[in-house]
């Protein structure tokens, strides 16, 4: 008879172990989708306000955006960078925090002998309220020449 409660007790921790497991990666699963849920969607539109060409991105939200770095991916041979505080052309810019609804500007260096427009693909990473980590590739085309 104790042999039986034995058996049945390790049988017992077995199936709860079992449990605990699944339980585990299934909050796993959900934890994933949840952060594609709440991560930051980004619109970009290129224009040129005051005398600079610019893409203006804005956090559409559903959070705010917190250590926002943008890298450019891909670009027009006419895009030489993003301009980060200074006049030199990068591949990256460093925007700081960025609350939901809160449009920023992101210089772009733009040589004005090559080309008439094209697309510039920037990919926005970010981290939310949480720390959890997101990237969002966000492509903005300009056709139309832009005089400087």
């Amino acid at each position: 008879m104790v042999v039986a409660a034995l058996i049945i007790s390790v049988l017992a921790l077995l199936v709860s172990a079992a449990a605990v497991w699944y339980t585990r990666k299934q909050a796993n699963v959900e934890n994933e989708r949840r952060r594609d849920e709440i991560a930051p969607r980004w619109h970009a539109e290129f224009t040129r306000k005051g005398s600079r060409p610019r893409v203006v991105l804005t956090n559409q939200g559903p959070s705010n955006a917190l250590s926002v770095l943008v890298e450019l991916v891909a670009h027009p041979p006419r895009v030489r960078g993003l301009v980060d505080g200074s006049t030199d052309a990068a591949m990256s810019a460093t925007l700081g925090d960025v609350p939901i609804g809160v449009s920023i500007d992101v210089l772009v260096g733009i040589d004005q002998q090559q080309g008439k427009g094209g697309e510039i693909r920037l990919l926005v990473r970010s981290q939310d309220e949480a720390g959890r980590a997101s990237a969002q590739l966000v492509v903005c085309n300009f056709r139309t020449p832009v005089v400087y």
